[in-house]
Formats: structure tokens, C-alpha cells, sequence
């Protein structure tokens, strides 16, 4: 997928030479029609799903963008006990336990009406 991400965005370079060596702008219709013929796999179906007749050429550049997003892999620490918190100031800050049930005591209470005790 960042491949043909890569593409588009060298593909729109070209034509925006062409365009200024010509003087002719390339409609945008026939840009979406080229990036939509060209779209890979499952990235072309999730775009041509999305395709309607008002779609523009940012329009489509959008839908590209937030396929790639969504479909790019996370990458996950599987040991967070010796990592840093993201949140943490300071680098040798830990994950610190957190006694969940003072806040359930205090939901369960406010439920049943008595309110938040303190």
C-alpha cells in the first residue's frame, strides 16, 4: 500500500509537469478514472466503492490516505512492564498499579443514590 501511495504522489508530479510544460490542465475525472484503474487489490475495491460521480482528485487522495491509515500494521511492545509509559515525564517512570475498585465503589454508589463518598 505505501508503495502505490508513492506511486500517485510520483504519478501527480509528472502530470503537474505536464501541465506547466503545456499549458493544458488534466481534468480531474480523468485523474481519479487513472489512480481507480490503477489501485491495487484491496485498495482498489475500497476506492471504487467510494468513487461516485462528484468524486475530485483530492477527494480520492483523501480516501487513499485514510485506507493506508487503517490498514497499515501497529506495531506493538509486548513487554510493557520494563518500557517507559508514553505519558510519563521522565523516562525511568513505570507503570504504576491502579486500585479500580475505589472507582467501581463510587459508580455502584452513585447508581443505587447514594451519591459520591469521599
Amino acid at each position: 500500500m505505501p508503495e502505490f501511495l508513492d506511486q500517485v504522489t510520483a504519478w501527480e508530479q509528472t502530470v503537474a509537469h505536464y501541465e506547466d510544460a503545456t499549458g493544458k490542465l488534466v481534468p480531474d475525472d480523468l485523474r481519479v478514472a487513472v489512480v481507480l484503474r490503477h489501485a491495487p487489490g484491496d485498495v482498489g475495491r475500497h476506492l471504487r466503492i467510494q468513487a461516485n460521480h462528484d468524486m475530485t482528485n483530492r477527494k480520492l487522495r483523501e480516501k487513499l490516505r485514510e485506507c493506508y491509515v487503517a490498514t497499515r500494521p501497529w506495531a506493538l511492545k509486548t513487554d510493557l512492564s520494563t518500557s517507559p509509559a508514553p505519558w510519563s515525564a521522565t523516562p525511568s517512570s513505570r507503570a504504576v498499579p491502579m486500585d479500580v475498585d475505589v472507582v467501581a465503589s463510587m459508580v455502584v454508589g452513585a447508581i443505587k443514590g447514594k451519591g459520591f463518598k469521599g
